[in-house]
């Protein structure tokens, strides 16, 4: 359902908006616990699973539904966009979610560290409460 109403909101939202809905972290920053590795990897799962199924599912699609979800869970999180500049003079696109300083979703596209990230975007901080400045 997340990975839906992320792909459809995307089409309806602006994607400043669409960064916000991930990463409430009003909802989350009471949550004590945090999930374990597999739980986190479960969520993960699930989302590249459900992606065969809903039309459009990009890889900024599933990143920042991966990253609701897990901020859900109390795992904060990171996307990351880095972008590739194409022989042809075309610039190609990824997007993929990192979990302290490892990537956790994406990060199977060959040539994936020929992307270079554009800076920081923010996290699904369930821990400050703060938004990211605009």
């Amino acid at each position: 359902m997340m990975l839906a109403a992320v792909r459809i909101g995307l089409w309806l939202a602006p994607f400043r908006l669409m960064r916000r809905f991930p990463g409430d972290r009003r909802a989350h920053r009471t949550r004590k616990t945090h999930p374990s590795a597999p739980a986190a990897r479960e969520r993960i799962r699930a989302i590249e699973a459900a992606a065969d199924y809903i039309p459009g599912a990009t890889c900024l699609v599933k990143a920042l539904a991966a990253q609701a979800l897990l901020g859900r869970a109390g795992c904060e999180s990171t996307l990351r966009i880095g972008v590739l500049l194409l022989g042809d003079g075309k610039l190609k696109a990824h997007a993929w979610l990192e979990h302290d300083g490892q990537t956790i979703l994406g990060g199977n596209v060959p040539g994936i560290d020929d992307f270079k990230p554009l800076p920081e975007l923010g996290g699904s901080s369930t821990e400050t409460g703060q938004d990211d400045p605009d």
